[in-house]
């Protein structure tokens, strides 16, 4: 198996000492972080976590994470950087976003659009578009298997897209 250069077997190499994995999903990432927070500090205890869990713990969302990110946590790189895209699907009568906007006004009330979870950056744009085009499109999280399924049943219409996660605008 040929491995990436920031995995376990690179790591151990580079570093010169063991480097484990440990995955704990779940809640937006906001369990393996409190994991993290809670560690105790030993300058080898690492997370690597997605902006949800460490943007949004001030209780946005109605739920306050049980850590807070500037105080427990410290800050060394922002690795990656993940644009949202916008794509519908062939059969959705929409060619430009002026065209889908258009499509979900009328009637309004009939759309709703998913996302990989509550907090993630998918979410996040879906309720950017509903506030920046005056939409009223329902957000249903929708993470993991369940969104794959749907996209394969063809529930899933236009699709706002976070590689490799994808969620989705359907309608009725």
């Amino acid at each position: 198996m040929r491995w990436p250069a920031c995995s376990p077997p690179a790591l151990t190499e580079s570093l010169a000492a063991n480097v484990v994995v440990e995955n704990v999903p779940g809640a937006g990432g906001t369990i393996g972080v409190d994991r993290m927070a809670k560690a105790v500090p030993d300058g080898y205890t690492l997370v690597l976590s997605g902006d949800a869990a460490l943007v949004l713990t001030g209780g946005a969302y109605g739920v306050k994470a049980p850590y807070e990110t500037l105080r427990d946590l410290a800050p060394i790189a922002q690795l990656i950087i993940t644009p949202n895209v916008l794509v519908v699907s062939n059969d959705v009568p929409a060619r430009s976003v002026a065209e889908l906007v258009a499509l979900v006004r009328s009637p309004p009330g009939r759309f709703s659009f998913a996302s990989g979870g509550i907090g993630f950056s998918t979410h996040r744009a879906g309720e950017s578009m509903n506030s920046m085009a005056g939409l009223d499109m329902v957000h249903v999280p929708n993470p993991g298997p369940l969104a794959r399924r749907d996209r394969r049943a063809c529930r899933a219409r236009p699709s706002r897209c976070r590689a490799p996660r994808r969620s989705s605008i359907t309608s009725p």
